[in-house]
């Protein structure tokens, strides 16, 4: 349960960046090339990946704060730069969230890889994976309308909004969940997120 928040936040910020984040590069930044629409998502997904490659060997639970923390921070920074209209600052968030973005994927998986039986790993794999698509989908969808409906900025702004709530949900269900574990006297060599 500890792992739902940030499940939400990092896809939900997924779905932000595909969905919109080329048409607030479009219409919010004016930058009207579809080069950099796709580059919009390309900042997102690249540190994220180069994350998961990078984090692969340390503990999961600050994988895990750590990610929480950049999903919170760089989304912040990324409306802010909306807010503001820089593109510096904008396109420094999203960076700064693909870093949350890509840790949180490694260490919420491998978490759950760690902690179910190796028969019971394609069902938690397949509640996770409900869970995670929901929350890239249906936001997006609402989105979209809403965009149509009461504009661009508004909906980039609640939309952005959600997602820092649910970092910081997913940082305060981290730090409890790490505390509840050395109350609980579970000492021993911390797992990786590879393991």
């Amino acid at each position: 349960m500890a792992l739902v928040p940030i499940l939400v936040a990092s896809w939900a910020l997924g779905g932000l960046y595909l969905s919109l984040g080329p048409s607030v590069a479009a219409n919010l930044f004016g930058l009207s090339s579809h080069v950099i629409g796709g580059l919009v998502v390309t900042l997102l997904c690249v540190p994220a990946s180069i994350t998961a490659f990078a984090l692969r060997g340390w503990p999961t639970e600050r994988t895990l704060a750590l990610s929480a923390t950049l999903l919170l921070l760089g989304t912040a920074v990324g409306l802010g730069g909306v807010e503001a209209n820089s593109l510096t600052m904008a396109a420094s968030g999203t960076a700064l969230a693909g870093v949350g973005f890509g840790g949180s994927a490694l260490a919420s998986f491998g978490t759950l890889a760690r902690i179910a039986e190796p028969a019971e790993r394609g069902e938690l794999f397949a509640v996770a994976f409900v869970i995670s698509y929901l929350a890239f989908s249906i936001p997006a969808v609402v989105a979209g309308i809403a965009a149509t409906n009461v504009g661009l900025h508004e909906t980039a702004v609640v939309y952005s909004t959600a997602v820092i709530a649910f970092s910081a949900l997913a940082l305060a269900a981290q730090r409890l969940r790490t505390g509840r574990a050395r109350n609980t006297g579970q000492c021993g060599r911390p797992a990786t997120a590879d393991q």
